[in-house]
């Protein structure tokens, strides 16, 4: 990249982590300072041979509605820098790719392909391909939701895959990525980062050959991708809902009520997620681990740590309120207490957003008086939901203003339990959590706080 590309777009973005570099393309995570969201910018030098192509593919890209799609936010470029600039949102998730140690569940693999297929039959329907459908193309969120990624834009990069018609091709990859799913590995030879299927014939073999029990309709679904049986995207996903129902064994539902069994649903649900394959499938759980741990990060003052040492001492927390300097009727201040309450199974939440950025809003708030200032070395939170962002800010005052604190961290894709120390004290009286980004719980974005704790030392 040149200096004069970066004065261009680094007014507004900054570089934070390069995640990819194939060739002339070259993938960031990335920081939208104008507002204040994490984002994905991809470079790609003028010399590539099919950049106008890609340049199209984007914009055209731009143009898709459905929230199941890693959206195209902003395409700068070529001129005047030589070089085309792609900005996408940022999936703080796990590619599919990286979840495939073994095959997952039929219920697991079915669900999580017919998500992916209605988002490409919507895609369709407004006039854009894929063209390139690998395991990386889809990331698993901790809400149960699948998104796709790389629409138009992959294929502009490295070629559509199969060489087939556009909607044909798609449909084609939709039958290998449920393969995939159902066996761990790549039907065919090209080099996705699985191992390659058992072949005969020159042809992948079915996958009920060598992994049990994997019903015959979902491999004649396969060989009807395959086959150029399907006529669109939207007929495979019909057949994929239908065979997930079948599959399904649904728990029986139980209804909580009133205000504080809402917020231990919230928890429950948070707890849930911790343990769960990101899909929000219950026939996964019993996978070990956790494969979908949130990655988070801090900057700032203060770094993550497992534990703090035990001669810190736990501050008194005076006071909590929420702070909502730019709403209008703020965050659940009736709820505050429970942040502070020390019972694991209650939280503070915010109110419910209809996407994670708040509508737009810099962000949303708890509050904690100190009661006097105070030397802040640690601060341990448990909070709601999975892969938040947020700030810890420290202020001597009720700042109406965000931006008068100090940052003692700032953090992006929070799990949840995070614990904050730093190697030398900020003082101040008041601690503020800033959630700027909101986990998807329950039917809608928002954050909370189970337990704060401030600790000096």
């Amino acid at each position: 990249m040149s200096d004069g590309a970066a004065r261009i777009w680094r007014e507004r973005y900054e570089l934070i982590d390069l995640v990819a570099r194939v060739g002339p393309s070259s993938l960031w995570r990335a920081y939208d300072n104008r507002l204040r969201r994490t984002v994905g910018l991809r470079a790609v030098d003028s010399s590539f041979p099919r950049l106008h192509d890609l340049q199209q593919a984007a914009i055209a890209a731009a143009h898709i509605t459905d929230r199941r799609f890693a959206n195209v936010l902003d395409v700068m470029g070529p001129e005047p820098d030589d070089e085309l600039i792609v900005i996408t949102e940022w999936i703080p998730g796990i590619a599919l790719r990286e979840f495939l140690g073994d095959p997952m569940t039929r219920h697991g693999a079915t669900s999580t392909v017919a998500q992916a297929a209605r988002a490409i039959a919507s895609a369709h329907a407004q006039g854009v391909t894929h063209g390139r459908l690998r395991p990386s193309a889809l990331m698993l969120l901790p809400d149960g939701s699948v998104r796709v990624r790389g629409h138009g834009i992959d294929a502009g990069l490295y070629g559509r895959d199969p060489d087939l018609e556009p909607v044909a091709a798609d449909i084609h990859g939709i039958g290998s990525l449920l393969y995939a799913c159902l066996t761990a590995r790549w039907p065919f030879t090209t080099d996705v980062g699985l191992p390659v299927a058992p072949q005969e014939d020159g042809r992948p073999v079915r996958p009920s050959r060598f992994v049990a029990d994997i019903p015959a309709s979902l491999c004649r679904i396969i060989d009807t991708c395959w086959q150029g049986g399907y006529a669109t995207a939207a007929e495979v996903a019909a057949d994929l809902r239908q065979e997930a129902a079948v599959l399904t064994e649904r728990p029986p539902r139980q209804f909580l009520h009133g205000r504080r069994s809402r917020v231990l649903a919230s928890a429950v649900v948070a707890a849930l997620g911790t343990v769960a394959v990101v899909m929000g499938l219950a026939d996964a759980a019993s996978r070990s681990g956790d494969p979908v741990t949130a990655q988070p990060r801090a900057q700032g003052l203060a770094t993550l740590v497992p534990a703090a040492p035990s001669d810190e001492r736990r501050l008194p927390l005076v006071r909590v309120e929420d702070y909502d300097p730019l709403g209008v009727d703020g965050e659940n201040p009736d709820l505050t207490d429970y942040a502070v309450d020390r019972d694991r199974m209650t939280a503070w939440t915010t109110v419910t957003y209809d996407d994670p950025y708040l509508g737009g809003k810099p962000g949303v708030g708890l509050r904690v008086d100190l009661g006097a200032p105070r030397q802040v070395r640690s601060v341990g939170l448990k909070l709601i939901g999975a892969n938040s962002d947020f700030k810890v800010l420290i202020g001597d005052k009720r700042f109406a203003d965000p931006d008068k604190y100090r940052t003692f961290a700032d953090v992006t894709g929070a799990g949840n339990n995070i614990l904050l120390r730093s190697a030398r004290p900020m003082t101040g009286r008041y601690v503020v959590v800033w959630f700027t980004r909101l986990p998807w719980i329950d039917g809608g974005y928002r954050g909370g706080v189970r337990s704060i704790v401030v600790r000096s030392g």
